[in-house]
């Protein structure tokens, strides 16, 4: 493999998965609590992952600085189980899958049932920025997780 190959591949894992400010104004009016998020953006565009709880708190309350999720932070914050509309039938569970054109997050319990799943996403991130949406309106999300006056 060439310098070059090589350089492209490593390119590739030099993103950090966390949600694009845009992504993370979308959670915050969807009503997601910004002290949920684990990390913040700098100033200068940079997302830096909180140290600790007390990190954050300045970040966001103190330099006033948009929170950032990270991926595994959003994953995180789903739930385990989803109920089955009837009553008597198993749970459904989240699923992040990849394909070969992106990436899609369903609520299902089997392949052949599926109860609600996103488009496919070039970002797993969006995949569950839109989940969340979806969670919220159908009361499934966590409510710890939002804002009171939801």
């Amino acid at each position: 493999m060439s310098m070059k190959q090589q350089n492209k591949i490593a390119m590739k894992f030099n993103l950090l998965p966390t949600t694009t400010v845009e992504q993370s104004n979308r959670l915050l009016e969807y009503g997601v609590k910004p002290e949920t998020a684990d990390g913040y953006y700098e100033e200068d565009g940079h997302v830096i992952i909180a140290r600790d709880d007390y990190d954050l708190e300045v970040a966001l309350h103190y330099r006033h600085l948009p929170p950032a999720w990270s991926l595994s932070r959003l994953i995180e914050m789903f739930p385990r189980e989803v109920p089955d509309k009837k009553d008597g039938f198993e749970p459904h569970h989240p699923e992040l899958i990849i394909h070969n054109s992106g990436y899609n997050l369903s609520i299902r319990r089997s392949t052949a049932d599926c109860r609600v799943g996103t488009h496919i996403e070039k970002s797993p991130v969006e995949c569950c920025v839109s989940m969340i949406s979806w969670l919220i309106r159908n009361g499934y999300f966590n409510k710890e997780y939002l804002n009171e006056k939801l």
